[in-house]
This record gives structure tokens, C-alpha cells and sequence, in this order.
């Protein structure tokens, strides 16, 4: 069984994807100028969140080069195909590499970075620390708000610190996010709805603390065989 949130602090049921989206609009139809949104490319369910939200305060989300390729591989029909923004490192990326070809599905729908500050009022632009210089050359963060939406964690990680980056540039900062994780109490559950045996905790700094909440739960070592 999963077991990350075994590790943190907050015990409380999950906030869901949905009730996200509702908090999301909100902040989003209470800025008056650029939103920034900064998560994970891979998160497809926060990427679904984000544009539902930002259509619901009457905005546009645009999406980077990268999250446009990995849409466009899934090719699932119900998912939206925004407007595609193309960073210019990833664009010196792709020249170096001779692979701009990558963004030729897109080119009917791509927005370009002189385009941006006219349209500030109007959009949530997909964001990454990599994008910090584009983005202040472009004059367009007065008034705006960026809505971060990863694990809080990643905060002190990154190589730019990017609250202080935001005051610096009149941005307000917000975190508006829910973990893709199970939480404690649903992990609970889910061992009583199916009569486990044997509950066996993975991915967790603190496999011993499943232990306390169902008496079944033996951590392994890593390398450890077990038999069934």
C-alpha cells in the first residue's frame, strides 16, 4: 500500500480535485492581471482543474510546448487542446537539437510571447522557474498572481526562491494545491473494504507508523523477499 502522507504532519481527508477547481476560480477571477500557474506537466487531472477554472473566471489557459506533447500522445479525445506556449529555452533546446518539429502540430494554435502582455487580463499562463527571465523582459506581472499548485516542499528546493521572486515583482503568491496521494484515512480504509491479509506500506519515510492504524501492517526492508 502507498503510503507518503504516513510521513506528514496533516491527517485530514484530501481536498478533492473538484472542491481545488472551486478555489482555483475564485483566486483566479479575483486577479486583475496575469495568472501564472505553476504545476507539474505530467499532472494531467491538475491541467483538467486549471482549465476548468480558469474558463469558469472567463480566462484562457495556455500551456507550454511540453505539456502540449504529452496531450497530444494521449490523444483522448476529452481532453481540451488550449493555446501552446513555447519558452524560449525550450525553444533553444529544440534548434540545438534540430527537433523543432515537435511543435508543428501546433503552430495554428500558438500564442507568442509579444502577444502575451495585451492579453495579460485574459490569461493563465502554465509557469516554471526556468520561465522567470522570459516572463520579466515581457513587462506584464504588475497586478498579476501566481498560484502554485505542487507539494509546498518543492518551494525550498528550487534554485530560485520563488515568493521572494514574486514580491519582487509586485506578483501576488498563492498556494492552491491538494496532494495526488491517498490520505491517511482513506489508506485505512481502503485495507478494511477489501479484508487485507497482509498490508504492506511502500513509498514512505515512516512505513512503521501504518502499523499504529491497522494491526495487519508489516513494513519490508528494501531488497526484502517476502512469500505469499
Amino acid at each position: 500500500m502507498e503510503g507518503t502522507q504516513l510521513g506528514r504532519a496533516n491527517d485530514a481527508i484530501a481536498q478533492t480535485e473538484e472542491a481545488l477547481e472551486d478555489d482555483i476560480a475564485q483566486s483566479i477571477s479575483n486577479t486583475s492581471g496575469l495568472v501564472l500557474a505553476c504545476f507539474s506537466g505530467q499532472h494531467i487531472d491538475r491541467f483538467v482543474t486549471f482549465w476548468k477554472a480558469a474558463r469558469r473566471a472567463g480566462r484562457t489557459l495556455v500551456v507550454d510546448a511540453y505539456l502540449a506533447n504529452i496531450l497530444e500522445a494521449l490523444n483522448r479525445p476529452t481532453l481540451p487542446k488550449p493555446p501552446v506556449f513555447l519558452p524560449a529555452k525550450m525553444k533553444s533546446k529544440l534548434f540545438r537539437e534540430n527537433n523543432t518539429s515537435v511543435v508543428a502540430p501546433f503552430r495554428r494554435r500558438r500564442l507568442y510571447p509579444e502577444q502575451i502582455p495585451e492579453r495579460a487580463s485574459k490569461l493563465v499562463m502554465m509557469f516554471r522557474s526556468s520561465m522567470l527571465k522570459e516572463f520579466e523582459g515581457l513587462n506584464c506581472l504588475d497586478g498579476g498572481k501566481l498560484i502554485y499548485s505542487q507539494w509546498p516542499g518543492y518551494i525550498n528546493r528550487d534554485r530560485v526562491n520563488i515568493k521572494t521572486w514574486c514580491a519582487s515583482h509586485n506578483l501576488d503568491f498563492e498556494i492552491q494545491h491538494t496532494s495526488g496521494h491517498a490520505d491517511i484515512q482513506t489508506l485505512v480504509s481502503l485495507a478494511q473494504a477489501v479484508s487485507a491479509k497482509r498490508v504492506i506500506p511502500i513509498h514512505s519515510d515512516t512505513p512503521q507508523r501504518l502499523g499504529e492504524l491497522i494491526p495487519n501492517a508489516t513494513p519490508v526492508d528494501d531488497g526484502e523477499w517476502i512469500s505469499v
